[in-house]
């Protein structure tokens, strides 16, 4: 295995193997990059920002890298002078932002990574600047040297492994979709890393150890930073999923809703009205139970059920009534003019109120008041007795909702009432009226009758007294 890697050592400190190296470097990172890039577009969130900025942080410094070895064989500076440090200097920075990319955000303390991580780049730029300095002096004494002997070289081997220990706990706190394969290959740059220091050196100034780990451990990075991305697209598309039947369920909510205040304001009759409303009240919450109450008129602290919803119910029955004082939840809705939300409770009020709906069970309750103009005209009770799912605010404004469709129609069915009964009693008192005139005109004509019977005796004793005479 030794003589392997050895040969892949020998490969990689060649013109060849060094381009070869560099050219694959910069298409695992362009690649992360570019998935980086898209996850951003997509979420626009901190952690995909981050991770931009670090992926393209890699890849300007391997570019960084590129660009100073193209400055070097211009001749403007020794390559032997200039690259050591910089390649030591891409590593253990791309160890720094590899940390800061896969640490997760602290709150409390807003960003003070960015700071510490910004503070770490900053020094790794001055050191190696500096020790490009001391290491062209060194050269210029003594020609025969190699900077991985060099005390440069541990200093910047030394710094790679703690801005690695810094990557391992990033990594392990953050614990995000593919932190396996991130922890595997910042394993893999640790090995290289060691291996710089205990393994033979193929190179006299090339790290070709690192550069030999990088190989294996930069893939993995890219390949990580796709398995988060996937892992995040498959969050992103079940929430999508949850949204989407959120938004058929209000779909439906609302088409029930229309359906309900259609069927409710379709009739003017009491009854009816009453009827329709607590059935398209009870679709719509999806609720088991449903029943309005009234007042008593002669009574107010009396209420009574006049209509009632109940599938599994036994019988209609006639209308009952319950003193307000014992049911408090209602008596609560009516005074505070607003819908009350009782969750389950083995109360002796809440039985004896489902089972005046019909249920032998006690649940989740809704209590909405109907509100006219003035005062509080009833009140809906909504139960689940039988599937005891708790209401939630969004249904407790639906019932709201019909509520005021519910009052609108009971005002237009009492308003067809008092129509009725004031067309009823113009009816009868016209029927009255024409019975009155009938008998006068009934009257008269015998009055007539009368008359004219009394004016035919006259004559005739008219006459009968002219023949006496004669």
């Amino acid at each position: 295995m030794m003589v392997v890697l050895s040969e892949a050592a020998k490969l990689l400190s060649s013109p060849q193997g060094s381009l070869v190296y560099h050219l694959l470097l910069l298409w695992a990172l362009w690649f992360g990059w570019g998935m980086a890039r898209g996850e951003w577009r997509r979420s626009r969130q901190e952690p995909a920002h981050r991770l931009l900025l670090a992926a393209g942080g890699l890849l300007l410094l391997r570019i960084v890298y590129v660009a100073g070895t193209l400055f070097a064989s211009g001749g403007w500076i020794e390559p032997v002078v200039l690259l050591p440090p910089l390649e030591r200097y891409a590593d253990a920075a791309s160890l720094a932002l590899l940390a800061w990319a896969f640490m997760p955000p602290d709150r409390r303390q807003g960003r003070l990574w960015d700071r510490v991580v910004a503070a770490i780049l900053l020094l790794l730029t001055l050191g190696s600047a500096a020790l490009v300095v001391f290491w062209s002096r060194e050269l210029a004494a003594d020609g025969t040297l190699a900077y991985n002997d060099r005390w440069q070289a541990t200093l910047g081997s030394v710094a790679q492994l703690g801005l690695l220990a810094l990557a391992f706990a990033a990594v392990l706190r953050g614990r995000v979709a593919g932190w396996g394969t991130l922890a595997a290959a910042l394993l893999l740059i640790g090995l290289g890393t060691v291996g710089q220091w205990f393994l033979p050196q193929v190179a006299p100034h090339l790290p070709v150890w690192q550069r030999l780990a990088n190989l294996a451990a930069y893939p993995l990075v890219a390949i990580a930073v796709y398995q988060q991305i996937i892992v995040g697209l498959r969050v992103h598309s079940r929430e999508m999923q949850d949204i989407s039947q959120a938004s058929l369920d209000q779909i439906k909510s609302l088409l029930y809703l229309f359906e309900a205040s259609q069927q409710t304001s379709s009739s003017l009759d009491m009854p009816t009205v009453l009827d329709n409303a607590v059935r398209g009240i009870a679709r719509v919450l999806g609720a088991d139970q449903c029943a309005i109450a009234f007042p008593e008129e002669s009574n107010a602290g009396q209420m009574r059920l006049v209509a009632i919803h109940n599938p599994t119910r036994q019988g209609r029955g006639e209308a009952v009534a319950f003193p307000l004082e014992y049911q408090l939840t209602v008596q609560q809705a009516v005074r505070r003019r607003k819908y009350v939300i009782v969750e389950e409770s083995d109360n002796v009020q809440l039985k004896v109120l489902f089972a005046l709906l019909g249920s032998g069970e006690t649940g989740p309750l809704l209590v909405q008041p109907l509100i006219g103009e003035k005062d509080v005209v009833g009140a809906i009770i909504v139960g689940n007795a039988r599937s005891r799912r708790p209401f939630t605010l969004n249904e407790a404004k639906l019932c709201q909702s019909m509520a005021e469709q519910v009052v609108t129609a009971i005002e237009n069915a009492r308003r067809h009432q008092v129509a009725q009964r004031t067309i009823q009693d113009v009816v009868k008192a016209q029927a009255e009226e024409r019975r009155l005139a009938q008998q006068g005109r009934d009257q008269l004509r015998e009055m007539g009758d009368r008359l004219t019977r009394a004016q035919a005796e006259i004559e005739s004793l008219g006459q009968r007294e002219s023949a006496a005479r004669e």
